[in-house]
Protein backbone atom coordinates (compact mmCIF):
# COMPACT_ATOMS: atom_id res chain seq x y z
CA UNK A 1 0.00 0.00 0.00
CA UNK A 2 0.90 3.45 -0.58
CA UNK A 3 -0.34 6.77 0.01
CA UNK A 4 0.66 10.40 -0.02
CA UNK A 5 -0.56 13.16 2.10
CA UNK A 6 -0.33 17.10 1.88
CA UNK A 7 2.30 18.49 4.07
CA UNK A 8 0.08 20.90 5.96
CA UNK A 9 -3.09 19.30 6.41
CA UNK A 10 -2.20 15.66 6.09
CA UNK A 11 -5.21 15.54 3.42
CA UNK A 12 -4.72 12.36 1.05
CA UNK A 13 -4.03 12.56 -2.30
CA UNK A 14 -3.23 9.17 -3.11
CA UNK A 15 -3.55 5.64 -2.23
CA UNK A 16 -2.66 2.53 -4.35
CA UNK A 17 -2.16 -1.00 -3.43
CA UNK A 18 1.30 -2.99 -4.55
CA UNK A 19 0.58 -6.44 -5.78
CA UNK A 20 3.76 -8.74 -4.29
CA UNK A 21 6.14 -7.26 -1.67
CA UNK A 22 8.02 -4.32 -4.16
CA UNK A 23 10.88 -2.22 -2.53
CA UNK A 24 9.52 1.09 -1.24
CA UNK A 25 12.11 3.09 -3.43
CA UNK A 26 10.86 1.66 -6.52
CA UNK A 27 7.33 2.46 -5.50
CA UNK A 28 8.02 6.27 -5.03
CA UNK A 29 8.76 7.60 -9.03
CA UNK A 30 5.23 5.76 -9.61
CA UNK A 31 3.15 7.18 -6.64
CA UNK A 32 4.24 10.86 -7.29
CA UNK A 33 3.79 10.67 -10.76
CA UNK A 34 0.07 9.97 -9.74
CA UNK A 35 0.08 12.50 -7.18
CA UNK A 36 1.06 14.79 -10.13
CA UNK A 37 -1.95 13.01 -12.22
CA UNK A 38 -4.82 14.08 -9.84
CA UNK A 39 -3.92 16.96 -8.21
CA UNK A 40 -2.10 18.59 -11.85
CA UNK A 41 0.29 19.98 -9.58
CA UNK A 42 3.91 18.84 -9.35
CA UNK A 43 5.09 17.38 -5.46
CA UNK A 44 8.15 19.40 -5.27
CA UNK A 45 9.61 17.71 -2.15
CA UNK A 46 8.85 14.23 -0.73
CA UNK A 47 9.31 13.21 2.84
CA UNK A 48 10.14 9.60 3.12
CA UNK A 49 10.85 6.72 5.89
CA UNK A 50 14.58 5.10 5.33
CA UNK A 51 12.83 2.30 3.48
CA UNK A 52 13.09 4.51 0.25
CA UNK A 53 17.23 4.93 -0.05
CA UNK A 54 18.10 4.07 -3.02
CA UNK A 55 14.48 5.72 -5.01
CA UNK A 56 14.73 6.89 -8.59
CA UNK A 57 12.85 9.58 -8.47
CA UNK A 58 15.44 12.05 -9.61
CA UNK A 59 12.72 14.96 -10.72
CA UNK A 60 11.56 15.23 -7.15
CA UNK A 61 13.54 16.66 -3.75
CA UNK A 62 12.94 13.61 -1.79
CA UNK A 63 13.98 13.96 2.01
CA UNK A 64 14.78 10.70 3.72
CA UNK A 65 13.95 10.45 7.42
CA UNK A 66 17.40 10.95 9.44
CA UNK A 67 19.62 11.91 6.46
CA UNK A 68 22.13 14.72 6.66
CA UNK A 69 21.81 17.62 4.14
CA UNK A 70 24.84 19.51 3.87
CA UNK A 71 24.28 23.46 3.09
CA UNK A 72 26.87 24.58 0.37
CA UNK A 73 28.32 28.77 1.04
CA UNK A 74 28.27 30.76 -1.53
Amino acid sequence: MSVATTLKEQFVVCAHAMHGNPYDGDTLWETLRIVENVTDKRPYNGFVDRGYRGHFAERYDVYIAGQKRIAFLK
